[in-house]
């Protein structure tokens, strides 16, 4: 059996894989990634070596010729293990990577599949309309966390305090890391303290929650 030029080695697959996981968006995937290969090829290599042995025992001397093609065919069988389990290591951490992107609740408000942050931002706009300000803060600001969860900025969790995202935020360099954390402390006043936001700070709210709408957009350009 011969090995196709165009097989992907072992080492190729772990640049690629790398650069995979050198992406923000799956850089929470590494350690376990790279632990389950290291292991693999770990339990591979022992395997390798206790057939050879085993062979050599039974066979008594066997000459130098004989030795390689042995050698050359558990090479390609231990290769052929590894794509398969490669496969199935890819498979998973797609399962894997699907669902850690996936986020069900955000501030108490149910996520599912078909909810947008233009979708929250349109239903803001109809309680603006009904001079319900609480509201239209509340879902103008749930929009703009899932937009940064979609567009890989931040990752949203239960666990996840506002603060939190922001140090987040601070920590990659997001320009509009200030201004987010203006936009939490009126939506904390608004929504957590009760406080019904006069006219003049909701325009100033609107005004600076689509600056930053446009900042999120711009910063997932620039990562492309």
């Amino acid at each position: 059996m011969l090995l196709n030029n165009s097989t992907p080695t072992i080492t190729e697959f772990e640049n690629t894989l790398n650069r995979v996981l050198d992406k923000p968006s799956y850089r929470h995937l590494r350690y376990s990634v790279e632990g389950t290969l290291e292991k693999l090829k770990e339990a591979l290599q022992q395997w390798l070596e206790k057939r050879l042995d085993s062979i050599f025992e039974s066979r008594g001397a066997i000459n130098p010729a004989t030795a390689g093609d042995i050698s050359n065919l558990l090479m390609v069988v231990g290769l052929t293990i590894i794509f398969a389990i490669i496969i199935i290591i890819a498979v998973r951490i797609n399962k894997t990577m699907d669902d850690t992107t996936k986020v069900r609740e955000i501030l108490g408000e149910q996520i599912d599949d078909k909810t947008t942050p233009t979708g929250l931002r349109r239903k803001a706009a109809d309680y603006e309309a009904e001079g319900k300000l609480r509201l239209a803060i509340r879902y103008d600001f749930i929009g703009l966390l899932l937009l940064m969860h979609n567009k890989n900025l931040v990752y949203l969790d239960e666990a996840k305090t506002n603060e939190e995202l922001y140090k987040a935020l601070n920590s990659r360099g997001f320009v509009g890391a200030g201004e987010f954390k203006k936009l939490t402390a009126l939506f904390n006043s608004s929504w957590y303290g009760h406080k019904a936001p006069h006219q003049e700070a909701y325009n100033g709210w609107k005004q600076n929650i689509g600056e930053l709408w446009k900042e999120v957009l711009a910063y997932e350009e620039k990562t492309k």
